[in-house]
Parts: C-alpha cells; sequence; structure tokens
C-alpha cells in the first residue's frame, strides 16, 4: 500500500471540498465559476467531482474569482492560521462570531500568546489533522 497516495488523495479531496464549499457559500453556478475564473464548466464539473487531478494553474484561478488565495504554511504556524481563518470565515457568514463557543478564540477576538501554541506545531485536536496548507480569504 503507498501511504504516500493515500494522503495526497486525502489533502486533494479536502481542497476539493474547501473550493466547492466556497462556490456554493458565494451562490455561484458552476457556469459562473468559470466564466469568473477562466477555466472551462466543464473542468470544474470533473474537478468537483474529482474525475480529474487539479492542476495548480486551476486551483490558482478558481481559488481567485472564489476570493481564497491557495498559502503554503509552515506546519509550526498552521494551529494560529487555523484559528486566524476560523474566524474570518465565521466573521464572513454571519457577523454573529462563536468565540469561546467553538473554541476557536477568547471572546474578545484575541489570538493566543505564543507561548500558549506548542512548539511542535501539535495543537490540533483533530483526530485526522488537516494539511499544512489553506484556502485563505484573500485580502
Amino acid at each position: 500500500m503507498n501511504c504516500g497516495l493515500s494522503i495526497m488523495n486525502y489533502e486533494i479531496e479536502h481542497i476539493i471540498t474547501a473550493l466547492k464549499a466556497a462556490r456554493a457559500n458565494k451562490g455561484l453556478s458552476q457556469k459562473d465559476l468559470s466564466e469568473l475564473a477562466g477555466v472551462p464548466q466543464s473542468h470544474i464539473s470533473r474537478i468537483e467531482n474529482g474525475t480529474v487531478d487539479l492542476r495548480l494553474s486551476s486551483l490558482v484561478s478558481i481559488s481567485h474569482a472564489l476570493g481564497l488565495a491557495p498559502q503554503l504554511v509552515p506546519l509550526k504556524a498552521l494551529p494560529i492560521v487555523r484559528l486566524i481563518t476560523r474566524r474570518v470565515m465565521q466573521d464572513t457568514e454571519d457577523s454573529d462570531i462563536q468565540g469561546e463557543a467553538d473554541g476557536s478564540l477568547p471572546a474578545d477576538g484575541s489570538l493566543p500568546a505564543d507561548d500558549a501554541l506548542p512548539a511542535d506545531g501539535s495543537f490540533s485536536k483533530e483526530a485526522n489533522p488537516r494539511p499544512a496548507y489553506r484556502l485563505d480569504e484573500a485580502g
């Protein structure tokens, strides 16, 4: 069994799921996204269905059209990036930030001190932590 392939498939599936969710959250059809991204609608359909390999050029075009930016994140920085991204996404979805209710951030929106995060990047409580990349809101 090729463990590397299994991890890669998980990462690609996660990216595809994030792209589909972003498109749906913006109320865009595949055709709308196609026009914004300059990527054929049929290719977007195949990407979303996992029947074609997602190329970096397509990822960048589609992400930018959705107001996102693919970003490589150092593993040590991943916990804080997750906190910030969760906060921004909550703020975007509805202006009622969950804060302490979901454990993402303190109610005042402050971030934990650097020494509050483990140096080894083991902050995640998830059973299957997500890979070290993000599709973050573009600035």
